[in-house]
């Protein structure tokens, strides 16, 4: 026989995101607390030992809103997009 109790478990569940470039809120696109946020972009970096211009180990994490992103590729050499 098996019994059972219940049990609180806390859940981290994401509250907001803002973006690091122009400072604005990403809002929600959905009506439900765990689902999906609008689109952007998350960079997550760790720098290494052989890094000439951060430290070793130094940890670096930001996200960019879809408009930032765009206006932020239109910079680069080589565009990311695909065709």
């Amino acid at each position: 026989m098996k019994k059972f109790k219940t049990k609180k478990i806390n859940k981290l569940v994401l509250k907001s995101v803002t973006c690091n470039c122009c400072g604005k809120d990403i809002k929600d696109t959905c009506s439900r607390e765990d689902e999906f946020y609008a689109d952007y972009i998350s960079i997550n970096i760790v720098f290494g030992y052989f890094t000439e211009i951060f430290e070793d180990g130094e940890f670096h994490s930001c996200d960019i809103c879809e408009q930032c992103y765009a206006n932020w590729i239109e910079t680069f050499k080589h565009h990311p997009r695909l065709k």
